[in-house]
């Protein structure tokens, strides 16, 4: 598969997941007093957008140094924090027409390095979901998502041929500043843009 159509391949999906998520917002309006709002369709994205999260890190990892085994987020985040460096926590994903944003990997930047709560909540919802159902609430959700907007962003630009050119550019921006516009083939069901 070429380096277009495998990032495509991924950009797909989580544009199926978006939908999935959209479907949930008929319902849960996006506001910090619903953040712990959960139900069966939540648990069902969640474990979806992580098992998702989970296949990108590896396919990003893999390209960036293929002499290592990448079973989990603790051998991924190894890999992402010497090659990529603080950039990876850094970046924020913020949903369009509100005014809330994510920072999903900021966890990874600080002094004690852990993974984020939402990415241990998500594995409780995972390996345990009726006594963990809670955590498959709206926050987590968004946060899940965020974070694998922001783990394609770095893939797409990891994957050779994407990482200049034109193609690069029109789909995601500058990222640098809200506002730059991600120019994807469906442009109007993108809920999260990319921002510092």
């Amino acid at each position: 598969m070429a380096n277009q159509d495998k990032f495509l391949f991924y950009w797909k999906n989580f544009l199926s997941l978006e939908k999935d998520l959209f479907s949930i917002l008929e319902y849960i309006q996006i506001d910090k007093k619903n953040f712990k709002t959960f139900s069966i369709k939540n648990s069902r994205l969640i474990l979806s957008v992580g098992g998702e999260i989970d296949g990108i890190f590896k396919k990003l990892c893999n390209q960036i140094d293929s002499t290592k085994k990448y079973e989990n987020i603790d051998n991924y985040r190894k890999t992402i924090l010497k090659y990529l460096g603080k950039e990876f926590g850094m970046k924020k994903a913020y949903i369009v027409n509100c005014d809330i944003d994510f920072q999903p990997w900021k966890d990874w930047n600080k002094k004690t390095i852990k993974n984020p709560d939402w990415w241990i909540d998500y594995n409780k919802v995972k390996h345990n979901r009726e006594d963990n159902f809670e955590k498959a609430n709206l926050k987590n959700i968004l946060h899940c998502m965020a974070g694998l907007y922001i783990v394609l962003y770095f893939y797409n630009k990891e994957v050779g041929s994407l990482k200049q050119g034109m193609f690069y550019e029109e789909v995601w921006g500058s990222g640098k500043e809200k506002g730059s516009d991600i120019k994807d083939l469906n442009e109007d069901t993108v809920l999260f843009k990319l921002t510092y």
